[in-house]
């Protein structure tokens, strides 16, 4: 191939670039004006049935698309936390940052009685372990200790 032919091509190239070229990316951006408890996320979750759940400042909170429902249990403390999960029987769980689980089952908010708050620094892979076992959540974790 000799450079006439090469500058050619290339100039084809450059030419069918300009017309040819893949999708444009799509994004949406959620905050507080359009929804969002909260701009600060510190978890997201997508369970079983495609619903998103996320943490924020205002708690554990679910997503469906459309519409952001925020969970809250008269025994919290505080709100904030990480380490979303699903269990074997569909219920979502979290650990606050200040060392209490919750769960969400019936589209409410509920706490086990697990005395002392347990340690955050409990890694994800032993609080995984613990919603898969057929136990309750409260005794793996007096187990760990």
């Amino acid at each position: 191939m000799n450079s006439a032919q090469r500058i050619f091509l290339i100039f084809l190239f450059c030419y069918a670039y300009g017309f040819i070229h893949a999708q444009d990316p799509y994004t949406l951006q959620y905050d507080t004006e359009n929804g969002w408890p909260s701009n600060i996320c510190y978890s997201i979750f997508q369970d079983q049935k495609g619903f998103i759940w996320y943490t924020s400042n205002s708690g554990l909170t679910r997503f469906d698309g459309v519409d952001h429902k925020v969970y809250k249990s008269k025994a919290q403390v505080s709100r904030p936390g990480s380490y979303i999960k699903q269990d074997v029987k569909g219920r979502i769980w979290y650990q606050t940052f200040d060392g209490y689980l919750y769960y969400c089952a019936d589209d409410t908010l509920k706490n086990i009685d697990q005395g002392k708050p347990i340690d955050y620094s409990v890694t994800v892979c032993q609080i995984s372990i613990c919603l898969w076992c057929s136990s309750a959540v409260w005794m793996c974790l007096i187990l760990k200790r």
